[in-house]
């Protein structure tokens, strides 16, 4: 049997983080090596030792989101270690959607402006104003990959009764949605999966025709 939430795991997106109670479920089916989302158009590489957490889970967590506050991104589904003793513990990562088209022009101009630092510490101080347990929230300037119309922006935090935690959100810019990738884990474990993060943003691809236009 494997517990379901940690009790001191956060889950948190650019715009809020929430505590998730503990229940127990049975361990999750082997899955494929490839997720690919059919109603969303995109994939990505699963790393090996790596799994999708339950979606009944995900479901869940969705619901208990939508009682804080409106999200940017939804999320879709979450992918975690398969030794971990906890869903949700760190390492993870979720998957998270936009369906509002954005403009790769808008973005570019955001990020190049002398606003987007004041705008990121809105974020940090929207992120602790919504959580007890997050504090000392840091997010990096965004850099806009033009190649790839993608977005990559980091945090630090410091999560009561975890520690620091780092996350690394990549966010691709689709023809109909933008689709984010946002990865967490423990200060002192972050270099160490940050391979696997890569082998994650460097295989995501929307199918053909749905990418950027």
């Amino acid at each position: 049997m494997r517990k379901i939430y940690h009790p001191f795991s956060i889950i948190s997106s650019l715009s809020l983080i929430m505590f998730v109670s503990v229940f127990l479920a049975q361990d999750a089916e082997a899955e494929n090596s490839i997720y690919h989302n059919s109603e969303h158009h995109f994939s990505f590489k699963i790393p090996d030792g790596w799994m999708k957490t339950p979606q009944k889970f995900v479901d869940d967590f969705n619901k208990r989101l939508e009682k804080q506050a409106p999200a940017a991104f939804k999320n879709i589904t979450m992918v975690q270690l398969k030794k971990s003793t906890y869903w949700f513990d760190y390492p993870y990562f979720r998957v998270g959607i936009n369906q509002k088209k954005t403009s790769k022009e808008e973005i570019k101009k955001l990020i190049a402006s002398k606003e987007v630092e004041e705008a990121m510490d809105q974020v940090a101080s929207e992120i602790e104003r919504t959580s007890l347990l997050t504090k000392n929230v840091k997010i990096n300037k965004p850099v806009y990959d033009d190649k790839r119309n993608l977005i990559l922006t980091g945090r630090t935090s410091y999560i009561v009764e975890a520690g620091k935690v780092k996350s690394l959100m990549a966010i691709f810019l689709g023809n109909e949605v933008s689709i984010s990738l946002d990865f967490y884990s423990s200060e002192a474990d972050y270099q160490k999966y940050m391979l696997d993060f890569s082998e994650v943003i460097n295989s995501f691809k929307f199918d053909p025709g749905y990418e950027y236009k």
